[in-house]
């Protein structure tokens, strides 16, 4: 795994997904936990990432659409489970 790699993804497409996240969730502390998380997700399994989805922006996209229904979904937040599924 390549440090500066990693950096370079992330400078890149944080933003974008940061806003994902906090679109879908409307929390900023669970937009931040699941940036977190689909990252490290990235970084432990690079291969994962682009064998499933066709570019790196389709897997974080899906990965943070999932993570943000099964937070809402855990949390009994029926107005957030509305939100995720219509996205």
């Amino acid at each position: 795994r390549d440090p500066s790699a990693f950096e370079y993804l992330y400078d890149r497409w944080s933003i974008a997904a940061y806003t994902l996240a906090l679109g879908l969730l409307g929390d900023v502390a669970l937009a931040e936990q699941v940036l977190e998380e689909v990252f490290l997700s990235v970084w432990r399994q690079p291969e994962a990432a682009l064998r499933q989805h066709t570019t790196l922006a389709n897997h974080l996209a899906a990965a943070i659409r999932s993570r943000a229904q099964e937070l809402s979904t855990a949390a009994g937040d029926d107005a957030a489970r509305t939100v995720v599924r219509h996205r």
